[in-house]
């Protein structure tokens, strides 16, 4: 029979009920070897859970904690050990008792949030939140633990108050994307006063960015421009139709190292690889033959420069499946001014997916209106064939080489699946 394991001295004392010794014996070993009150009960509490279980363990920490002599001090310090450490359970019931009177301090919510989010304990999640109002600083609370909490709140019914959470997110950091594809669902979806607000007060300040294009009283520009022609000219044609088509603005030869790098990975589909798209995104000031800065910045303004972080490689199918975009706007997508270089790298049209664009310059503003007849990023075909009826363009035929200069705000979408027998890869190279 294996010998049984003695208990230290701390739980040894603990196991007779003598607190009072327990607590000197603490405070004759921390400053001799420098270890901190919190430690050493912590390490009674691990000890006490390995032996006699969770709840047991737990008990331990409040009754010490009620041992004469024992300074209300160390209860925050021990809050904080035991949820770095995962010991949430303990940590969450310490900080429900320190809510009770009247805590405030943020480490306390946060283990509170960290168990009832790990036990998905929703009702209870609400109770906490709403006991945070007006108590606690949320903005100092554990990012992820807002975000986790204002998702629970979207599941409650709570809409308003997730936006509220998420719009408190992005104030700390705007680049944060899921707080902010989560306040679009809220705007678009559950229709969220304060997520509508964000967005309505968005677009106005973007809208105020966005230059004024004062049509010349001469003839609409064609839709497509050449290669050779100046940058005055290609910004002449997209102002007045939203966007233009570039017959050899790009490099064939760049653009066919593109594609042979692309093709070694159509396995992956629709979605390509981190690398590859880091690649050919450094291929795009190669790729073109015009300069795009002075356009864009001419129709996004000065401070217009090419976006990494939106530029993509994409391949869409022959069929209507994930890869098939229906009718959208780039500027709804991205939520921000935004403007793209379409760039071929197989034929588009024929056997091959296209592009269809609505043939007008639609405003920022504008976007918004049209936006508010529809669910998430589509605009439905049926409003765009009424509402634009005559000024659908689809580019039938763009060669490896040729390229489209669009707005953000040019309604479009991927087109001739109908008759596609080969999938069509492309760059989009984007400025903001």
């Amino acid at each position: 029979m294996p010998a049984m394991t003695q208990p230290s001295p701390l739980v040894a004392l603990y196991d007779k009920g003598a607190l009072v010794a327990m607590k000197a014996m603490i405070d004759q070993t921390a400053p001799r070897d420098s270890v901190s009150e919190e430690l050493s009960v912590f390490e009674v509490h691990c000890e006490l859970e390995a032996r006699d279980g969770l709840e047991a363990a737990t008990r331990f920490l409040f009754a010490y904690l009620l041992t004469p002599g024992v300074s209300e001090a160390v209860l925050i310090p021990l809050i904080s050990m035991l949820f770095a450490n995962g010991r949430l359970f303990a940590a969450a019931n310490l900080a429900m008792a320190r809510i009770q009177h009247g805590g405030i301090e943020p480490v306390i919510y946060e283990a509170c949030l960290a168990y009832l989010l790990q036990e998905n304990l929703a009702p209870q999640i609400r109770e906490l939140y709403l006991k945070m109002q007006g108590r606690v600083d949320i903005g100092a609370i554990r990012r992820d633990l807002v975000f986790n909490m204002a998702s629970q709140l979207v599941h409650l019914g709570m809409d308003d108050d997730a936006a509220g959470l998420c719009l408190l997110l992005l104030a700390k950091d705007p680049t944060f994307q899921e707080a902010h594809s989560n306040l679009r669902f809220l705007g678009q979806v559950k229709n969220a006063p304060k997520a509508v607000a964000y967005f309505v007060a968005q677009a106005q300040a973007v809208a105020r960015r966005f230059p004024r294009f004062e049509p010349s009283a001469q003839a609409t520009p064609a839709v497509i421009v050449y290669r050779g022609q100046s940058a005055d000219q290609i910004v002449e044609a997209v102002n007045h139709n939203g966007f233009c088509l570039i017959k050899g603005g790009a490099d064939p030869e760049v653009a066919a190292l593109a594609l042979e790098q692309a093709r070694i990975f159509e396995a992956y589909g629709t979605v390509f690889p981190t690398n590859l798209n880091d690649y050919l995104i450094s291929l795009i000031p190669v790729l073109y033959r015009f300069d795009p800065a002075p356009i864009f910045r001419a129709l996004l303004g000065a401070e217009a420069q090419f976006d990494p972080e939106t530029s993509v490689l994409r391949r869409v199918e022959r069929t209507k499946g994930m890869s098939f975009l229906p009718f959208h706007q780039d500027s709804t997508a991205f939520n921000r001014l935004i403007a793209n270089i379409w760039t071929p790298l197989t034929p588009a049209g024929g056997a091959y997916p296209s592009l269809e664009l609505v043939r007008k310059r639609i405003d920022f503003a504008e976007q918004f209106k049209v936006d508010s007849l529809h669910k998430l990023l589509e605009i439905p075909a049926e409003h765009v064939e009424r509402a634009y009826a005559g000024l659908l363009y689809e580019v039938e035929a763009a060669a490896p080489g040729d390229c489209v200069v669009f707005l953000g705000t040019t309604i479009h979408r991927s087109s001739n699946i109908e008759k596609a027998t080969e999938a069509r890869l492309s760059v989009e190279a984007r400025w903001s």
